[in-house]
């Protein structure tokens, strides 16, 4: 039988699996990146490519309508001006 380290496994599902906070339409813009923010900093996944690839899974309804029109037109955006944009 195969001796599991119960740290390994929270590390290892941590890796697979990050909870996302979801934006829906009416919420607050500021919050959600700052929720964003703190899970990517949980995670142990605080950089700015990792913020910037989480960030379109983590919208819903006319939000991911947004955003796809908006990388069309800025497919070399940072991390520093989608937050901006997204708030504006």
């Amino acid at each position: 039988m195969m001796n599991i380290n119960p740290l390994m496994v929270v590390i290892l599902a941590n890796v697979l699996h990050i909870q996302l906070p979801k934006y829906h339409d009416n919420d607050d813009h500021v919050k959600h990146i700052q929720q964003l923010t703190n899970v990517c900093v949980i995670n142990g996944k605080d950089i700015d490519n990792h913020k910037l690839k989480y960030f379109p899974n983590s919208l819903k309804g006319r939000a991911t309508d947004w955003f796809a029109k908006y990388e069309t037109a800025h497919p070399m955006a940072t991390w520093g001006e989608v937050p901006h944009a997204f708030i504006n």
